[in-house]
Protein backbone atom coordinates (compact mmCIF):
# COMPACT_ATOMS: atom_id res chain seq x y z
CA UNK A 1 0.00 0.00 0.00
CA UNK A 2 2.78 2.36 0.71
CA UNK A 3 3.82 2.41 -2.70
CA UNK A 4 -0.01 3.69 -3.66
CA UNK A 5 -0.11 7.09 -4.79
CA UNK A 6 -3.60 8.80 -4.06
CA UNK A 7 -4.42 11.46 -6.58
CA UNK A 8 -7.76 13.81 -5.44
CA UNK A 9 -8.78 16.65 -7.54
CA UNK A 10 -11.39 18.29 -5.87
CA UNK A 11 -12.51 20.19 -9.09
CA UNK A 12 -12.91 17.19 -11.39
CA UNK A 13 -13.89 19.92 -14.71
CA UNK A 14 -10.26 20.24 -15.29
CA UNK A 15 -6.59 18.43 -15.25
CA UNK A 16 -6.90 15.00 -14.02
CA UNK A 17 -5.23 13.52 -17.54
CA UNK A 18 -1.87 15.17 -16.64
CA UNK A 19 -1.72 13.17 -13.54
CA UNK A 20 -2.39 10.25 -15.52
CA UNK A 21 0.06 11.34 -18.04
CA UNK A 22 2.64 11.64 -15.18
CA UNK A 23 1.87 7.79 -14.24
CA UNK A 24 2.54 6.96 -17.99
CA UNK A 25 5.92 8.73 -17.36
CA UNK A 26 6.85 6.44 -14.63
CA UNK A 27 6.63 3.49 -16.43
CA UNK A 28 2.83 2.81 -16.21
CA UNK A 29 0.99 0.77 -18.77
CA UNK A 30 -1.97 2.47 -19.11
CA UNK A 31 -4.53 4.97 -17.02
CA UNK A 32 -5.59 3.78 -13.45
CA UNK A 33 -9.19 1.96 -13.89
CA UNK A 34 -12.21 4.20 -12.26
CA UNK A 35 -12.60 2.83 -8.58
CA UNK A 36 -16.46 2.42 -9.61
CA UNK A 37 -15.92 0.14 -13.08
CA UNK A 38 -17.29 -3.36 -12.98
CA UNK A 39 -14.23 -4.43 -13.66
CA UNK A 40 -12.18 -3.03 -11.16
CA UNK A 41 -10.08 -5.81 -9.11
CA UNK A 42 -9.10 -5.28 -5.56
CA UNK A 43 -5.34 -5.75 -6.34
CA UNK A 44 -6.17 -2.88 -8.41
CA UNK A 45 -5.28 -0.64 -5.23
CA UNK A 46 -1.76 -1.29 -5.68
CA UNK A 47 -1.06 -0.06 -8.76
CA UNK A 48 -3.33 3.22 -8.88
CA UNK A 49 -7.29 3.87 -8.84
CA UNK A 50 -8.81 7.09 -10.27
CA UNK A 51 -11.36 8.23 -7.48
CA UNK A 52 -12.66 10.66 -9.54
CA UNK A 53 -15.16 8.05 -10.42
CA UNK A 54 -16.93 9.29 -7.55
CA UNK A 55 -17.29 10.10 -3.89
CA UNK A 56 -13.93 11.94 -3.92
CA UNK A 57 -14.97 15.67 -3.30
CA UNK A 58 -13.75 18.49 -0.96
CA UNK A 59 -17.02 18.17 1.23
CA UNK A 60 -16.63 16.08 4.06
CA UNK A 61 -20.09 14.19 3.05
CA UNK A 62 -18.51 13.08 -0.98
CA UNK A 63 -15.31 12.54 0.90
CA UNK A 64 -15.36 10.63 3.69
CA UNK A 65 -16.34 7.37 2.66
CA UNK A 66 -12.52 6.39 1.47
CA UNK A 67 -10.77 7.26 5.35
CA UNK A 68 -7.76 5.95 3.10
CA UNK A 69 -4.82 6.78 5.70
CA UNK A 70 -6.62 4.14 7.94
CA UNK A 71 -6.18 1.90 4.82
CA UNK A 72 -2.15 2.00 4.58
CA UNK A 73 -2.08 5.22 1.76
CA UNK A 74 0.72 7.01 2.57
CA UNK A 75 1.27 9.17 -0.57
CA UNK A 76 -0.96 11.55 -1.73
CA UNK A 77 -1.26 14.00 -4.68
CA UNK A 78 -3.99 16.64 -4.31
CA UNK A 79 -4.16 18.71 -7.26
CA UNK A 80 -4.91 22.90 -7.15
CA UNK A 81 -7.63 23.98 -9.03
CA UNK A 82 -6.16 25.19 -12.48
CA UNK A 83 -7.41 28.43 -14.17
CA UNK A 84 -10.67 28.33 -14.79
CA UNK A 85 -11.29 31.99 -15.67
CA UNK A 86 -9.01 31.28 -18.86
CA UNK A 87 -11.35 28.11 -20.33
CA UNK A 88 -13.21 29.13 -23.30
CA UNK A 89 -16.83 28.25 -20.89
CA UNK A 90 -15.94 31.24 -18.74
CA UNK A 91 -14.41 33.49 -21.31
CA UNK A 92 -17.22 33.08 -23.81
CA UNK A 93 -19.56 34.04 -20.36
CA UNK A 94 -17.55 37.08 -19.76
CA UNK A 95 -17.92 38.08 -23.09
CA UNK A 96 -13.85 38.39 -23.20
CA UNK A 97 -11.94 38.72 -26.20
CA UNK A 98 -9.14 36.25 -27.34
CA UNK A 99 -6.35 36.15 -25.01
CA UNK A 100 -8.29 37.70 -22.15
CA UNK A 101 -9.12 35.87 -18.75
CA UNK A 102 -11.69 36.42 -15.83
CA UNK A 103 -9.60 37.98 -13.29
CA UNK A 104 -12.50 37.80 -10.54
CA UNK A 105 -12.66 34.33 -11.14
CA UNK A 106 -8.67 33.48 -11.25
CA UNK A 107 -8.47 35.47 -7.97
CA UNK A 108 -10.86 33.67 -6.13
CA UNK A 109 -9.01 29.88 -7.70
CA UNK A 110 -5.62 31.54 -6.31
CA UNK A 111 -7.06 32.41 -3.23
CA UNK A 112 -8.48 28.85 -3.12
CA UNK A 113 -5.52 27.24 -4.17
CA UNK A 114 -3.26 29.06 -1.21
CA UNK A 115 -5.16 27.98 1.44
CA UNK A 116 -5.20 24.11 0.35
CA UNK A 117 -1.17 24.60 0.09
CA UNK A 118 -1.32 25.73 3.40
CA UNK A 119 -3.05 23.07 4.81
CA UNK A 120 -1.25 20.36 3.33
CA UNK A 121 2.06 21.88 4.29
CA UNK A 122 0.14 21.69 7.96
CA UNK A 123 -0.86 17.98 6.99
CA UNK A 124 2.70 17.07 6.56
CA UNK A 125 4.09 18.60 9.78
CA UNK A 126 1.34 16.76 11.35
CA UNK A 127 1.41 13.59 9.70
CA UNK A 128 5.15 12.83 8.34
CA UNK A 129 7.30 11.80 7.41
CA UNK A 130 6.13 8.51 6.84
CA UNK A 131 2.89 10.48 5.44
CA UNK A 132 3.30 12.90 2.90
CA UNK A 133 1.02 15.45 0.51
CA UNK A 134 2.40 16.91 -2.27
CA UNK A 135 0.70 19.98 -4.01
CA UNK A 136 0.24 19.91 -7.56
CA UNK A 137 0.35 23.32 -9.04
CA UNK A 138 -1.44 22.59 -12.47
CA UNK A 139 -2.51 26.91 -11.97
CA UNK A 140 0.58 27.98 -12.49
CA UNK A 141 1.81 25.80 -14.85
CA UNK A 142 -1.05 26.23 -17.41
CA UNK A 143 -0.89 29.68 -17.01
CA UNK A 144 2.12 29.41 -18.41
CA UNK A 145 1.25 27.19 -20.97
CA UNK A 146 -1.25 29.75 -22.02
CA UNK A 147 1.07 32.60 -21.99
CA UNK A 148 4.03 30.89 -24.00
CA UNK A 149 1.90 28.71 -26.27
CA UNK A 150 4.04 29.18 -29.44
CA UNK A 151 7.46 28.00 -27.50
CA UNK A 152 5.40 24.30 -26.58
CA UNK A 153 4.47 23.90 -30.40
CA UNK A 154 1.06 25.13 -30.03
CA UNK A 155 -1.01 27.20 -32.09
CA UNK A 156 -3.90 28.26 -30.75
CA UNK A 157 -4.22 28.84 -27.09
CA UNK A 158 -7.86 30.83 -27.19
CA UNK A 159 -10.24 28.08 -29.26
CA UNK A 160 -11.29 25.04 -28.23
CA UNK A 161 -10.80 22.17 -30.66
CA UNK A 162 -14.12 20.89 -30.61
CA UNK A 163 -17.94 22.66 -29.89
CA UNK A 164 -16.85 25.77 -31.13
CA UNK A 165 -16.31 29.05 -28.20
CA UNK A 166 -20.01 29.85 -28.12
CA UNK A 167 -23.16 28.12 -26.40
CA UNK A 168 -24.41 25.50 -26.67
CA UNK A 169 -20.49 24.03 -26.72
CA UNK A 170 -21.23 20.87 -28.55
CA UNK A 171 -19.37 18.76 -30.63
CA UNK A 172 -21.16 17.73 -33.55
CA UNK A 173 -22.86 19.58 -36.19
CA UNK A 174 -26.36 18.22 -36.15
CA UNK A 175 -28.38 15.02 -34.69
CA UNK A 176 -26.14 13.01 -36.23
CA UNK A 177 -23.48 12.78 -33.61
CA UNK A 178 -21.19 10.73 -36.00
CA UNK A 179 -20.52 14.55 -37.69
CA UNK A 180 -18.07 16.31 -35.21
CA UNK A 181 -17.16 20.19 -35.55
CA UNK A 182 -13.35 19.62 -34.76
CA UNK A 183 -10.47 21.50 -35.75
CA UNK A 184 -7.98 20.16 -38.14
CA UNK A 185 -5.01 19.27 -36.02
CA UNK A 186 -5.83 19.22 -32.01
CA UNK A 187 -2.36 18.21 -31.44
CA UNK A 188 -1.78 22.32 -32.14
CA UNK A 189 -4.83 23.36 -29.51
CA UNK A 190 -4.60 24.07 -25.87
CA UNK A 191 -8.33 23.38 -25.03
CA UNK A 192 -9.93 20.62 -25.97
CA UNK A 193 -13.53 21.96 -25.73
CA UNK A 194 -14.81 24.61 -23.73
CA UNK A 195 -13.50 23.31 -20.49
CA UNK A 196 -10.82 20.68 -21.00
CA UNK A 197 -7.44 20.54 -21.67
CA UNK A 198 -6.02 18.94 -24.86
CA UNK A 199 -3.77 15.77 -24.48
CA UNK A 200 -0.87 17.64 -26.20
CA UNK A 201 -1.57 20.18 -23.08
CA UNK A 202 -2.23 17.72 -20.74
CA UNK A 203 1.78 16.12 -21.61
CA UNK A 204 3.19 19.34 -21.04
CA UNK A 205 1.51 19.80 -17.87
CA UNK A 206 2.17 15.95 -16.94
CA UNK A 207 6.12 16.46 -17.82
CA UNK A 208 6.40 19.76 -15.42
CA UNK A 209 4.52 17.69 -12.27
CA UNK A 210 6.88 14.78 -13.05
CA UNK A 211 10.11 16.41 -12.70
CA UNK A 212 9.18 20.07 -11.97
CA UNK A 213 10.97 22.10 -9.22
CA UNK A 214 9.04 23.23 -5.58
CA UNK A 215 7.12 25.85 -7.66
CA UNK A 216 5.38 22.75 -9.25
CA UNK A 217 5.12 20.59 -7.09
CA UNK A 218 5.41 21.19 -3.29
CA UNK A 219 7.12 19.90 -1.11
CA UNK A 220 8.95 17.54 -4.15
CA UNK A 221 7.88 16.30 -7.36
CA UNK A 222 6.63 13.60 -8.63
CA UNK A 223 9.49 11.68 -9.45
CA UNK A 224 10.42 12.00 -6.08
CA UNK A 225 7.09 11.04 -4.54
CA UNK A 226 7.53 7.54 -6.38
CA UNK A 227 10.79 6.85 -4.95
CA UNK A 228 9.46 8.08 -1.35
CA UNK A 229 10.17 5.85 1.52
CA UNK A 230 10.35 3.08 -0.99
CA UNK A 231 13.27 1.43 0.63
Amino acid sequence: MHATICIFNPFKLLFLDDIYESGQSLGAKSFPPPYLAPNTEAQAILRGINYASGASGIMDKTGFFFRLHEMGARKFIVVGVGPLGCIPFVRALKLLGSGQCSSAVNTLIQAYNHRLKELLSRLNQEMGPETIFVFANSYDVFMDIIANYHQYGLENANDPCCGGYFPPFVCFKSSDANTSALCDDRSKYVFWDAYHPTEAANLIIAKQLVDGNENVSFPINIRKLYNYNNS
